[in-house]
């Protein structure tokens, strides 16, 4: 038996804390970086597979991009969330899997086709189900399916989908830092997810 959409809600709800516990635990463990014991201890790991002694200001750089990175995948996580949630959805109220290759072909905001989040709201909506009027023009759903989009296609990084999506797009949001953008977008999705109504 299909899940009813609340329960559909109530399980994606439960994932999004889940990634705020991951997220807050990005931040409590990797604090603005100083000298740390684990860095000789990365010195050996990293000399072990064959890479050198390396200096602090290279070191500084590791873990920015790798902190960088960690971000990147909780964006990706959290766009998943809300693309599982309407594809069950749609499969709770039609009886169908939904299939990307059946896509509406519309163009969107920003005149690209519509990705499958963009779809399913516009096959969902036929269905009588509404969603959330967002308000904030700079931090919304359509913002992480672009930060998203450039993460998985162009490159696993959340400040350079920052950058290249605020100068393509979304002026602003390359001032935002990864860590208020992320506490955002976490919010932006929970409040999707709870304003999510179907009939």
């Amino acid at each position: 038996m299909e899940k009813d959409v609340l329960e559909l809600k109530s399980d994606a709800l439960g994932q999004v804390a889940l990634l705020k516990e991951e997220y807050e635990d990005l931040l409590a463990k990797t604090p603005s970086r100083k000298k740390k014991k684990s860095d000789s201890k990365l010195q050996r790991a990293m000399k072990e597979i064959g890479f050198g002694a390396y200096e602090d200001n290279y070191l500084n750089n590791f873990y920015r991009k790798r902190k960088d990175q960690r971000y990147a995948s909780l964006v990706v996580e959290l766009y998943s969330q809300v693309e599982q949630l309407l594809k069950d959805i749609y499969k709770s109220l039609t009886g169908i899997t939904y299939d990307s290759k059946s896509k509406v072909r519309s163009k969107n905001e920003f005149g690209k086709d519509n990705n499958i989040v963009v779809d399913l709201e516009i096959k969902l909506r036929e269905e009588k189900v509404s969603f959330l009027k967002e308000e904030d023009k700079l931090v919304n759903i359509m913002t992480l399916t672009l930060l998203r989009n450039h993460i998985v296609h162009n490159r696993y990084s959340l400040k350079d989908a920052r950058d290249k999506v605020d100068s393509n797009r979304l002026e602003g949001l390359k001032e935002i830092k990864n860590k208020e953008l992320y506490a955002k977008l976490l919010n932006c999705v929970r409040e999707y997810i709870k304003q999510v109504e179907a009939p």
